[in-house]
């Protein structure tokens, strides 16, 4: 395999702006041709940013709380500004690669990531902390859309399915390393933490340069109104979703939603009408994209709720520590990157991501019906089932939904397309977890109040229990008090219950979104190319 900078011929080879991967014409022009696995590698690196910042993030949200005392309401907007600055800038930042070059957007990007560690390390308060989040965010959805993007500008033709395969497989492994790295660096200080990404960012900086071909670039105006309406559309509906997981009847929240659905409509009806558009929304109306679409959100939504739920069910129920957690869940970044490079294969051998997708989606959901019979007192072998099923389930939707994405991008649109599908999946995300956390406590509600019964406590003195509780959790003498204990043990019982009805209903998610993939795949193939 080719280890160094593609060729110009390799770089080009799949069109003036990295045309479609599927392009003939680069199959067959590079028939022979070896892959270039440490350009591959490296894109897939830049791609594991995104997930690795999300868990620094998480890793020190509690401390920057306690720093710059914030309330519940602002450390929750410091916890999610910086995706939903990612999720905003990812189809700009993507569209201008189109324009002049994603070798030279990835760069300005990584400079935007260093720009914002850097002032988050520093951040002298609350607000200047914020707003380095933000640019952080912006700058990490440049970098994932321009590295997905490029694959196909590196691995052009026959090559892009194994070669997606490889990228794939790099992200999770990758954002691994850098998050214990930021785990280290936090036990010292919290600020620290933040230096990790500065410290992967400036040699992949010099590494992209040396290795990544630029791509060609367009000489036609863009569609500015366009790109400003979609980047307001999802910052105000990823609010307005944010703001329903704490408060389902707020009506702010719900306001959030439909204005930004309203600006949905406004960008699909701005690029229509605009002779310079910067994305093809013809593509909205293509089965077998729409199919894409639906399996990217549902594997967002699938990865989210295996690892965050799974690891409040070990931290709340069983009583793990953080490393417990992160040791607990490394089945899903191994066999993620095995069934990756498999789902690569298959798809360079033939297989169709028409069928991969849905068969993906049904091995999630199998994954899901085995959390059901879970309780707090379940060993963590029972856990592994669902630990191998959903990561595999994951890769045979997420390698295949790539190249659909990269094959449906006309020619010019390719890095406005493929960064899109951050876009689509980040809003599948944050409405599918914001779901979860609803029916969490829907199905605690439903069993809290027989749980108690069943432990003997009169419903008169229900609410005492719950006062009780605070006594009970400080005592250090041993002394007992029956009513908050029952309280307590009738909590777990309860979140189970809710822990379960999440898994069933997504479970059942999958397997719809399964036939909706099947049958739009089936609807394509009538209608033809």
């Amino acid at each position: 395999m080719v280890i160094g900078r593609p060729t110009a011929a390799e770089g080009q080879g799949a069109g003036a702006a990295g045309a479609p991967a599927s392009s003939s014409g680069g199959a067959g022009a590079l028939a022979g041709a070896r892959l270039p696995l440490l350009a591959v590698i490296l894109l897939g690196t830049l791609a594991g940013m995104k997930t690795a910042d999300a868990s620094i993030a998480s890793i020190t949200l509690v401390e920057v709380s306690e720093t710059f005392h914030l309330s519940a309401s602002m450390q929750a907007f410091a916890a999610s500004v910086g995706t939903l600055a990612l999720a905003a800038s990812a189809l700009p930042l993507g569209a201008l690669g189109d324009r002049i070059g994603r070798r030279r957007v990835l760069t300005l990007s990584l400079l935007i990531v260093l720009a914002g560690a850097l002032l988050a390390t520093v951040a002298p308060g609350a607000l200047v902390f914020i707003i380095a989040r933000a640019i952080t965010g912006v700058g990490l959805g440049g970098v994932f859309g321009c590295a997905f993007a490029m694959v196909a500008a590196v691995a052009p033709g026959s090559l892009t399915p194994r070669a997606l395969g490889i990228w794939n497989a790099t992200i999770m492994p990758a954002a691994l390393i850098v998050q214990l790295l930021g785990s280290v660096l936090a036990q010292i200080d919290w600020r620290l933490a933040y230096l990790t990404l500065p410290l992967l960012a400036l040699p992949l900086l010099f590494a992209g340069r040396a290795e990544l071909p630029e791509t060609a670039r367009e000489s036609r105006r863009g569609n500015p109104a366009a790109l400003i309406a979609i980047a307001a559309a999802i910052l105000v509906f990823l609010s307005g979703i944010s703001m329903l997981a704490n408060s389902p009847g707020a009506a702010g929240a719900w306001a959030c939603i439909a204005a930004g659905l309203a600006l949905f409509v406004a960008w699909v009806v701005l690029e229509k009408r605009s002779s310079h558009p910067t994305f093809p929304v013809s593509l909205l109306r293509k089965p077998i994209f729409i199919a894409a679409v639906i399996a990217g959100m549902l594997f967002n939504v699938a990865l989210g709720l295996l690892t965050l739920q799974l690891a409040n069910f070990w931290e709340y129920l069983r009583g793990y520590e953080a490393v417990q957690v992160t040791v607990g869940l490394l089945p899903v970044t191994v066999v993620a990157a095995v069934t990756s490079l498999a789902a690569g294969r298959w798809l360079a051998h033939g297989a169709k991501a028409a069928w991969l997708m849905p068969l993906g989606l049904a091995i999630c959901a199998a994954g899901f019906f085995t959390l059901l019979p879970a309780t707090a007192h379940s060993p963590y072998l029972a856990f592994l089932p669902a630990l191998v099923l959903v990561p595999t389930g994951i890769s045979f939707v997420t390698v295949p939904q790539s190249q659909v994405f990269m094959a449906q991008a006309p020619p010019g649109f390719t890095g406005a397309v493929t960064s899109s599908r951050i876009t689509f999946g980040q809003l599948g995300y944050s409405v599918g977890i914001a779901l979860s956390v609803a029916l969490i406590s829907i199905g605690a509600n439903m069993d809290f109040p027989r749980l108690l019964r069943d432990a003997g406590v009169n419903p008169v003195r229900a609410g005492t229990a719950l006062a009780d509780v605070q006594m009970y959790a400080a005592l250090e003498n041993g002394k007992d008090v029956p009513a908050a204990r029952a309280v307590v043990e009738a909590s777990a019982g309860a979140y189970t219950a809710g822990f379960r009805l999440v898994m069933l209903v997504f479970a059942g998610a999958c397997l719809i979104g399964a036939f909706a993939i099947i049958v739009l795949g089936a609807v394509g193939r009538r209608r033809g190319p």
